[in-house]
């Protein structure tokens, strides 16, 4: 029935690879019933891979990662649980695993693999409980952990709960929940957990059902999995068909995650697209003849075409009904095994087709009530409880069902239970087993008591019809039960989600506003814990039914409560990407809001979906409006030079009077008006400094200063020390700068604000710490120790704006292979959209075509246009909009034409930098920019010899000179470069011209030692840019040297002068320059590089191998390991910090 062939393809190259580059996913679609799970078990069964699944349930859309749980789970349980040689669970200490982590019996300490994975996973989870305990509460217990939600388990609706009350008085608490918990940290927690569980080697096949019931969260985390584990296989099993469409949002289907699945659907295409990663299987209902087929084989005979076409029309070919129709049949005695003849034999179809029975709903649901009494009622509470449920919490909630459901409530329904209480509850549901109807879960040691699940959806929808008009009632009690549950055990988080999903299916039956208000206060505290798990749409979700429940008159009936949902609400809808919600919520409470403090969280939302959305200019107006309110200092309505300026000179007067112990002597603010005043003030600095707003910046980062300098420190303050010492760099005041930026790095660690922590450090990493560093090569790991912190924190500007960070370190640095460049650059671009920040999209645009340009993949190296960016002129175009992108826009388009000897080119984007560049100056990458122009203006005056570009290549010598006099050692080499440069193509020693050419007043005793002080100056070059870190301007050296001495042997040719030895040492060193630069480039992936050295070369570069494919994929093997090595200054061929093939 499956055609499993159709899978064989795709189960064998999983099998076969157990690391492909790059996951994949596929999705099974088809209508409920028609049999995607099946065959999917069945396609995966024999693979050598972990196979884990879940499944999402309807009646738990608002519980977050519940199918993952599921899947979780069961591979925790294949991979943690330690088996003896016999194969049973170890159940020592109380039925917990621990235990076999220690010696055995006959005295060896010989440990296995999976005792060491135990360890780390052990060690893992309990580093990161406050991240995974709310989610994962079940891991622990197979590691003999206690992981449990630390949420306070008392008083969600009791009126006289002190806990509850403080919960909503607090004003402090949602804003310290805001960012505690973020997607990022929480998706690179999950992913480090399942890689640990798997091990190094195997692979896991993920198969998640009824995707089209997970919320946007779960689409986004599972989006996350198979974008950055190469090892995970996603299996979707997405239901599609015309019933559904009420009951799945609409967003799920635009979900990148899904949209390519649902458009193959609709346009009815073949299964498995070969040029798309994500592949579609559709699964069709059967058709007669196949119908046929299966009952020829399950009645052994083969006259069943006639019975197949009623089949076919009764149950319009769907595998499940097919089985329910025939099991009616068969019931019914239509359908019958006759001992006389010894076959199977039906009554007159004419018959069969007019049976009443013809609705296969109804099937189910007469199946059902063909059940004991007391069997149907647990069916019908269950299917309110979800596709599975756990036999002791149903026991529990049937003993007190009396307590919690309405007292106007009938309870006739439960009778036949009240007269069973001695009958186990496994002997009430044994009926409904037997029938196939219910299923007993395989058994786990672990598990705390024995769970069943409903053996199809269409069982638990029939079962969930029979409840009726009684449905909402039962969800109430249901709910109230596990509100109760919550409160009476150790506050598992999950009991108050479930309490709280259940509320909302029942609002219509709460009358009393009394009671509305405690079921919104449940739904409050259930929407801290979902904003805790990173599901910001379910606790957008909640807080909106919540909001309903209140009513208008909440603000005057309820304040507090009001106050406090409408500010978890705006910080959720910020988190979810819903912008112009948030704005709106905001709005409105600034509205209401009594007090200054009260509309501070407003506020501050409002700002950060402005600048999220690169919308400064608005939200430096929303800032000021707050700074001047709060009336602690002078603040004007637009900030310009004048301000600035003056910002500057007090701030300085009061710095330069302070020597390091004063620093060290100021105390701690308490002030929590001048802590907020101080946030206030941070971001409204460093939201200023990525669009470049150079006077805002200024101001708003050096008036925090002055005031962390007179009312005390804050957890604040680092920020605008790490912005003041960049001042003092602009300034070149490099000895201030320094000081300054280490008593930024001091007061980072002095407060434990990890948030404020990693903003800290990305500045100072950014500027001032490169000033004094001896050597530049550890840039990368600092950035990426920044985007660590930034992203656990919760600060994804600081994260997003890190991540390029770190890669186009790793690009200076020579690090890392281009096609691994692409594919990181990539990766940022979307990992900014996952975390809706889009100042740096751009540039990581710009990162990846400038990565695919030197791979080779553009129709002209030295144009920034390709698969990346398609129309370079639209792009230059748009990025005029925004000053920043576009100075960035030139700069890398200066960097490939210069690498690509594209001259003319380099000259207009040099031209245009040397005009924007005192903005950029002094981050870490800026030096870089004079660096670059001087070398393009050496080139352009060796070929055309114009006084101008020698006037603009000594003036850009001058400022690299100047800053290493001044102290900065470590731009040392960039000095050494150009020196050499010059003396090659500039002038010579004594100072007049040379332009690569013989010239009799040069001063030495011969052209050969011209030559030989040129070569000289090269390979010094070349050895402090390589012992500096910077291999990649070590081949430029090594190319730029080639270059002279080839010009030096053509011109000696065209003389036709006798010195042959001259003329043949210049060629042999032309050739070891030429063959150094290759064999750099080659490990580097630099296609185009490679291609354009043996244009321009080759009349030097006979029986010297090159790398000849210029089509090589983006497999990005390295991108995903460690590629820093050590370097050997023996040998400079070896001097790539980088993985090679």
């Amino acid at each position: 029935l499956a055609k499993l062939n159709q899978y064989d393809d795709t189960s064998h190259h999983i099998h076969a690879n157990k690391s492909p580059s790059s996951s994949r996913s596929i999705f099974v679609c088809g209508p409920s019933g028609v049999g995607k799970t099946k065959i999917v078990r069945q396609a995966f069964c024999d693979i050598d891979a972990y196979f884990c699944e879940g499944k999402f349930d309807l009646m738990k859309t608002r519980k977050p990662f519940s199918a993952l749980v599921q899947a979780l789970t069961e591979l925790s349980r294949k991979t943690l649980i330690i088996r003896k040689k016999n194969n049973s669970i170890s159940r020592q200490n109380n039925g917990n695993p621990s235990s076999c982590n220690g010696p055995s019996n006959d005295g060896s300490s010989k440990r296995s693999p999976e005792d060491d994975r135990r360890d780390q996973v052990k060690q893992f989870l309990e580093k990161n409980e406050s991240v995974l305990a709310g989610v994962f509460p079940n891991l622990g217990r197979y590691l003999n952990l206690d992981i449990t939600s630390t949420t306070s388990a008392s008083g969600v609706i009791d009126d006289n709960s002190s806990t509850m009350m403080s919960v909503i008085s607090n004003p402090t608490l949602v804003t310290q929940q805001a960012w505690k918990q973020t997607v990022s940290k929480f998706y690179d927690c999950l992913r480090s957990l399942i890689s640990l569980m798997i091990g190094p080697t195997s692979v896991l096949i993920l198969f998640i059902d009824d995707l089209q019931w997970a919320g946007i969260e779960t689409l986004d985390l599972l989006r996350d999995l198979t974008t950055k584990m190469p090892r995970l296989l996603l299996v979707g099993g997405i239901r599609i068909d015309t019933t559904d469409k009420t009951t799945v949002p609409s967003n799920v289907w635009d979900h990148p995650l899904l949209r390519e699945a649902y458009k193959e659907y609709k346009c009815q295409n073949t299964p498995f697209r070969n040029n798309h990663a994500s592949k579609c299987l559709l699964i069709k209902p059967l058709t007669v003849e196949p119908i046929a087929q299966y009952l020829t084989h399950t009645l052994d005979r083969m006259d069943v075409h006639d019975l197949a076409e009623l089949v076919f029309e009764k149950t319009e070919g769907n595998m499940f009904h097919i089985l329910r129709y025939l099991e009616m049949l068969h019931g019914s005695g239509h359908l019958y095994y006759s001992i006389q003849d010894l076959q199977w034999q039906w009554e007159d179809l004419a018959m069969i087709q007019d049976l009443k029975e013809t609705d296969m709903g109804a099937v189910v649901e007469q199946k059902i009530i063909r059940l004991p009494a007391a069997c149907i009622d647990v069916m019908k509470i269950a299917s309110c409880m979800g596709a599975r449920f756990d036999l002791e919490l149903m026991q529990i909630l049937l003993d007190n069902w009396s307590e919690f459901s309405l007292k106007t409530t009938d309870n006739r329904t439960m009778a036949a239970l009240s007269t069973e209480n001695d009958v186990p509850l496994e002997e009430i549901l044994w009926p409904a087993v037997e029938d196939g109807l219910l299923e007993e879960l395989g058994s786990d040691p672990m598990a705390l008591s024995v769970q069943y699940k409903f053996s199809h959806d269409k069982v638990q929808s029939a079962a969930h019809n029979l409840v009726g008009k009684e449905r909402d009632t039962y969800h109430l009690t249901i709910g109230r039960f596990f509100k109760h549950q919550y409160e009476q055990n150790t506050g598992y988080s999950w009991m108050l989600i479930q309490a709280a999903d259940h509320f909302c299916c029942c609002t219509l039956l709460l009358q009393n506003q009394k009671e509305k208000d405690k079921v919104a206060q449940v739904l409050y505290l259930s929407a801290l814990e979902l904003r805790t798990k990173s599901a910001f749409h379910s606790s957008v979700g909640q807080l909106r039914i919540a909001l309903s429940l209140i009513g208008s008159d909440g603000w005057d009936r309820g304040y507090d409560l009001t106050l406090r949902i409408m500010n978890l609400i705006a910080e959720s809808e910020l988190c979810a990407g819903l912008m112009d919600e948030c704005v709106a919520r905001s709005k409105l409470i600034l509205k209401h809001a009594k007090t200054l403090d009260e509309k501070q969280v407003a506020y501050n939302v409002w700002m950060m979906s402005l600048f999220s959305e690169n919308r400064v200019d608005e939200a430096m107006v929303i800032g000021l409006e707050l700074l001047r309110k709060m009336k602690l200092s002078s603040i004007p309505k637009r900030v310009g030079a004048r301000h600035a300026v003056a910002e500057l000179v007090s701030t300085h007067r009061m710095v330069r009077s302070l020597s390091d112990e004063d620093f060290g002597a100021i105390p701690d603010c308490q002030d929590e008006t001048i802590q907020n005043y101080l946030r206030i003030l941070m971001n409204l600095a460093m939201s200023a400094w990525p669009v470049n707003n150079k006077f805002a910046f200024l101001f708003f980062s050096l008036r925090l200063v002055q005031i962390s300098l007179k009312k005390g420190y804050s957890a604040c303050s680092s920020p605008g020390f790490a912005a003041c010492s960049f001042v003092y760099g602009t300034l070149n005041c490099f000895a201030e700068c320094d000081r300054i930026g280490r008593l930024s790095m001091d007061l980072a660690e002095r407060f434990d604000s990890p948030y404020v922590r990693a903003l800290t450090m990305f500045m100072y990493y950014s500027a001032p710490y490169t000033l004094y560093e001896s050597c530049c090569l550890k840039m990368s790991a600092k950035f990426a120790e920044t985007t660590k912190i930034a992203f656990e924190s919760g600060n994804l500007l600081v994260g997003c704006i890190g991540r390029w960070g770190y890669l186009y370190s790793r690009f200076l640095e020579g690090s890392i292979r281009f096609d691994d460049l692409a594919i990181g650059a990539a990766q940022s671009c979307e990992e900014q959209g996952l975390c809706h920040v889009t100042l740096f999209t751009d540039t990581s645009i710009l990162l990846r075509q400038l990565a695919l340009n030197f791979h080779g993949r553009s129709p002209h190296a030295s144009v920034l246009e390709g698969d990346a960016i398609p129309d370079f002129d639209e792009f230059k175009r748009l990025s005029k909009q925004n000053e920043v992108n576009y100075v960035r826009v030139v700069w890398f388009s200066l960097i490939a034409a210069f690498w690509h000897g594209d001259l003319d080119r380099a000259c207009g984007f040099a031209t245009q930098n040397a005009k924007h560049w005192h903005g950029e100056h002094p981050t870490w990458h800026s030096s870089f920019m004079p660096f670059i122009r001087c070398l393009t203006w050496c080139q352009l005056y060796g070929r055309d010899g114009k006084s101008k570009f020698r006037r603009l290549a000594k003036k850009e010598q001058k400022i690299l000179e100047g800053w290493v006099e001044q102290g900065l050692s470590n731009r040392a080499w960039l000095c050494s470069f150009v020196r050499a440069e010059i003396m090659a193509w500039v002038k010579g020693l004594d100072g007049t011209l040379c332009n690569g050419k013989s010239n009799s007043n040069i001063g030495f005793e011969d052209e050969d030692d011209v030559d030989r002080r040129v070569s000289e100056a090269y390979d010094k070059a070349i050895e402090d840019a390589s012992s500096f870190g910077f291999p990649q301007y070590a081949a430029l050296g090594a190319e730029r040297a080639a270059a002279y001495l080839r010009s030096r042997y053509r011109e000696q040719q065209q003389q036709q002068q006798q010195h042959t030895t001259q003329s043949r040492r210049a060629y042999e060193n032309c050739r070891k320059y030429i063959r150094l630069a290759l064999d750099w480039h080659c490990r580097w992936r630099a296609i185009s590089k490679i291609g354009q050295i043996k244009s321009e070369f080759g009349d030097v570069l006979v029986d010297i191998p090159v790398l000849e494919s210029t089509n090589l994929p983006l497999d990005g093997s390295s991108f995903f390991r460690n590629s820093v090595v050590s370097l050997n200054p023996a040998n400079l061929k070896d001097r790539v910090i980088m993985d090679h093939t």
